[in-house]
């Protein structure tokens, strides 16, 4: 769980890296290590109070990016990436009470990213253009993944309110990683919280 104390001091990396770690630890496979390094640098940036803001529509800020002037392009398109995921991944429901459809947001965000691997210059010493690339391939993976750290982020609050919202993630989506974080709440599920076959 994530050390609230990071939250006062203002480092937000101290703060995710628990909860990123055991997203991680969680899964059957991990990203690479590159990955996860711009991953956590994703949460740490979006959760600034400047960037929690999504204005307008997805859609016409990539527009707007693929027709920015080359020396934005890459910029652009990498931010909308990185704001995309953290947005699905930590306010899903903000999009579906838009009407935005999940796969359509994935798409998206995996276009910005594979667009912004194309204008880098490749050379042995860049890991960035395999890193987009990376995140435009498995969009969905790190989707689900920051999703799981937003939830063990949501565990580590107290309230009632995030509680239920643990539990109303649980029973659409039936994550063994959610079950887990209700379980270590206290919170007894059916047949444990496995799914039946």
């Amino acid at each position: 769980m994530p050390d609230s104390a990071a939250l006062y001091t203002g480092d937000l990396h101290v703060f995710f890296q628990d909860a990123f770690d055991e997203a991680v630890a969680a899964r059957s496979s991990a990203p690479s290590v590159p990955v996860q390094s711009y991953l956590l640098g994703v949460l740490t940036t979006a959760a600034q109070p400047e960037q929690l803001v999504v204005a307008d529509s997805l859609t016409l800020r990539y527009e707007a990016a693929l027709r920015a002037a080359p020396a934005r392009r890459f910029e652009d398109l990498r931010v909308l990436g990185d704001q995309i995921l953290f947005t699905s991944s930590f306010f899903p429901e903000h999009l579906q009470r838009r009407g935005v459809d999940a796969r359509y947001v994935t798409e998206l965000g995996a276009r910005a990213y594979r667009a912004a691997s194309r204008l880098v210059v490749t050379t042995r010493a860049s890991a960035i253009p395999d890193i987009l690339d990376e995140l435009a391939a498995g969009f969905r993976d790190f989707t689900a993944l920051l999703h799981d750290v937003a939830l063990t982020v949501l565990a580590g609050a107290r309230g009632t309110a995030d509680l239920v919202r643990l539990c109303e993630d649980w029973i659409r989506d039936r994550s063994e990683h959610t079950a887990r974080l209700l379980r270590s709440r206290g919170v007894t599920l059916p047949n444990g919280g496995v799914l039946s076959s």
